[in-house]
């Protein structure tokens, strides 16, 4: 794949980052407290991987390592959303 190829995903990584915040901000102001809605794990989840890649194909290894690390955080509260609706119901 060509190096403008992972540039772009790159791209589109760090957009979906810089979303969630928009996206934890709007929830937070329309409930008038700090909440961090499921969508904000998913977002980071996804650009996390997306990021990772782009740094692990451009050989930039502290910065994928860093993403990585993170990756299994993001799994972890994803996991626990999807659990506590499963013992609401």
């Amino acid at each position: 794949v060509a190096t403008w190829a992972w540039i772009a995903v790159g791209m589109v990584g760090q957009v979906l980052f810089g979303c969630r915040f928009l996206i934890q901000w709007l929830a937070t102001e329309r409930c008038k407290k700090s909440v961090i809605p499921p969508i904000f794990w998913h977002l980071s989840l996804i650009a996390s991987i997306l990021l990772c890649l782009s740094f692990v194909q451009r050989r930039e290894w502290p910065y994928a390592a860093g993403l990585a690390a993170t990756t299994l955080i993001y799994a972890r509260n994803i996991w626990l959303v999807r659990k506590a609706k499963e013992e609401e119901a």
